[in-house]
């Protein structure tokens, strides 16, 4: 046979069999992940976490082993929760959340991570007890994680939402729990990196009154020696602005932290600033960046604000939504740390500001882009893995919306974007609503 027709046929084969996806479109079969990311389900049978392999194209693929199951309880038919860094990563560690009562507690997971497949293997919290594989988060819905390594110690704080309440309407009408407890709480665990087992230290504080809301996100600063703690207060939705008179101001409150313990040095709030989802440290620790969603007309420029952290007081304020009910929940920093990034739920839109070298933050030029082929309020965390930054739409489209990060925080969405997620096709928000997003690079 002519060794060149022979070349040319297995030239045809090779390039068609590089086109064997369901869409036809073509996939490099010698393709390497170049990072990972995880969600988790919060699905009320069981939780479990979604992994996912990211290419250096910035397009992503649910891993084959996916979903890994944390053998726990999610709470999807308690709605959306308002919260941030319900997923945290610490070396080859990823801690979760569980949100549901089991029988009223929730807990925590943790999953030893192998780097270089991005598999999850389930770490066992209780050895000496057959009934659970998880740690008791001390609490009623744990919803956020903050991690920091001090002196070989790694301090994890856990904020338990316990219950949100708010009115919904121009009727008032009353939505969710308003309860007073103790187990609306942040609660400080010690973590073992080799074993990865969580060890429960004490109950650092609890917020007790309703009125201040539950517990949307805790966040340890930089050096380890501060963290901050968010309440959502009472929140009035779908309506142009909410009713001063009903609403309650969202808390950012903020402690001095040593060797587990932790002195509470003052708590901000505003009078009309309510729905705070998260406060994020800025990178060199002297302002809190904060975003929320329910704000009064007279203040609907602050549902994105910067805060001076030595002297608690408002230093730059931005609107993010372009309607009037603002919905900037979620937010996230670069990995360069040059661009904060708030999301806009309502709006289904990524807002970028510039940081500065003092931490100031400010507006973009062309920083604002609205995600494609979204159902109405989806948009939920954020997270940045190299070149690309990543969006949840966790609700009922299950999807991640890609997006190519410019060298000026400019965000241009990718063409395959969004992706839709294999193991979430044909469920809604009464089967999983998305809680954290997480992730890391291949060095």
């Amino acid at each position: 046979m002519n060794k060149k027709f022979v070349f040319f046929v297995v030239s045809i084969l090779f390039l068609i069999s590089c086109k064997n996806d369901d869409n036809g479109e073509n996939i490099d079969p010698i393709k390497e992940a170049t990072g990972f990311l995880y969600t988790s389900t919060n699905a009320n049978g069981e939780n479990a976490v979604l992994g996912f392999k990211q290419f250096a194209d910035g397009t992503i693929q649910e891993l084959e082993n996916s979903p890994f199951n944390t053998q726990d309880l999610g709470a999807t038919e308690q709605g959306d929760f308002d919260a941030q860094f319900s997923i945290r990563i610490i070396d080859d560690l990823l801690l979760v959340v569980n949100a549901g009562k089991n029988p009223e507690n929730g807990s925590i997971s943790v999953f030893k991570i192998d780097k270089p497949t991005g598999n999850l293997s389930l770490i066992d919290q209780t050895p000496n007890d057959n009934t659970t594989v998880n740690i008791d988060s001390k609490g009623i819905r744990p919803v956020t994680i903050a991690i920091s390594e001090q002196n070989e110690k790694i301090w994890v704080l856990v904020g338990n939402q316990h219950s949100s309440f708010g009115y919904q309407g121009e009727n008032e009408i009353p939505e969710g729990e308003f309860i007073n407890s103790d187990k609306r709480n942040i609660v400080l665990f010690t973590l073992d990196k080799n074993t990865g087992i969580l060890n429960f230290e004490s109950i650092l504080d609890a917020y007790y009154d309703a009125n201040i809301g539950g517990i949307s996100s805790v966040d340890f600063h930089p050096n380890g020696n501060r963290f901050s703690v968010t309440t959502l207060g009472i929140y009035h939705f779908d309506v142009p602005f909410p009713n001063p008179n009903i609403i309650k101001p969202s808390y950012v409150y903020f402690y001095d932290f040593n060797n587990g313990t932790a002195t509470q040095t003052f708590s901000f709030s505003k009078i009309g600033i309510g729905g705070t989802t998260a406060a994020i440290w800025s990178p060199n620790g002297t302002r809190s960046y904060v975003a929320s969603f329910n704000l009064v007309e007279e203040l609907i420029d602050y549902d994105v604000y910067s805060l001076n952290t030595s002297t608690y007081e408002i230093a730059e304020h931005f609107k993010a939504g372009t309607g009037f009910e603002p919905g900037t929940c979620w937010s996230n920093i670069s990995l360069d740390k040059k661009t904060f990034f708030a999301v806009n739920l309502g709006e289904n839109a990524i807002i970028s500001y510039n940081i500065g070298e003092n931490d100031a933050i400010s507006e973009i030029e062309n920083g604002r882009v609205e995600a494609k082929n979204l159902g109405t309020d989806e948009l939920k965390d954020i997270i940045n893995l190299g070149n690309y930054v990543y969006v949840i739409s966790a609700i009922d489209d299950h999807k991640i919306s890609m997006f190519y990060l410019s060298s000026n925080g400019v965000l241009t969405e990718l063409s395959k974007s969004p992706y839709q997620i294999p193991s979430s096709i044909g469920k809604t928000s009464s089967d999983e609503i998305y809680l954290g997003l997480a992730g890391y690079e291949i060095n």
